[in-house]
């Protein structure tokens, strides 16, 4: 007589709240291990590979190590990763390329959100000021004000709308020997008073003035 061995399987939510994932003594997490060590999990879901760190080394260490050892499977949603689908010599190339890419997206996903915040509280993100701006730090917040080339550019900005041209705007900023961005920035001079001034290129006017537009929200 063929008797039919009943099976259960236990499903166990492991959650370290307030923990951050650089941490590797989270409770749950380190409880998670005794357990596998134990041989009590054959099994283990994530959302995504951070979910178990947020170092991409020990997280390999662990995929590759560690679950192995012990007997358990690992599936990532977002990864969309099985390690029972991984066989032979490749496992630990592809896995790694996996992991690499899933940090780098992560770091991606992470720097984005910084500079959103950032933005919204107001903050300039750019590591140079525009022309005709300095950068200052006021009550923490990082913003631009305008500087001695404003005026400049206020009047490059008047005389495109009233229809010169690049070339033109160049023209006129070349007799009145004002210095274009690079030389400004180096000497901190906006008009050369001796010697010859370099030409400005009329692409960089399209682009100072497009910037400044973007800038201003136009």
């Amino acid at each position: 007589m063929l008797r039919q061995k009943k099976i259960t399987e236990e499903v166990v939510l492991f959650q370290d709240v307030g923990w951050s994932g650089r941490e590797w003594k989270r409770p749950a997490f380190l409880l998670l291990r005794e357990q596998i060590g134990r041989g009590e999990i054959s099994c283990l879901a994530v959302k995504d590979f951070s979910r178990l760190g947020r170092d991409y080394r020990k997280v390999g260490e662990l995929v590759e190590r560690f679950f192995p050892q012990h007997g358990v499977r690992l599936l990532s949603a977002a990864e969309r990763y099985d390690s029972a689908e991984l066989f032979g010599n490749q496992t630990a190339a592809g896995l790694y390329h996996l992991l690499n890419e899933w940090y780098a997206k992560d770091v991606g996903r992470k720097v984005s959100i910084v500079k959103r915040e950032q933005k919204e509280k107001g903050n300039y993100l750019g590591s140079v000021a525009p022309y005709g701006f300095r950068i200052v730090k006021k009550d923490g917040v990082r913003g631009l004000e305008p500087d001695e080339s404003y005026q400049i550019l206020q009047e490059m900005i008047r005389r495109q709308e009233l229809g010169y041209s690049s070339e033109e705007i160049a023209d006129w900023l070349f007799m009145e020997k004002i210095n274009p961005p690079s030389v400004y920035r180096k000497t901190g001079k906006t008009v050369q008073e001796e010697g010859s001034v370099m030409r400005w290129q009329s692409g960089t006017i399209r682009r100072l003035l497009g910037a400044y537009r973007k800038l201003d929200g136009q």
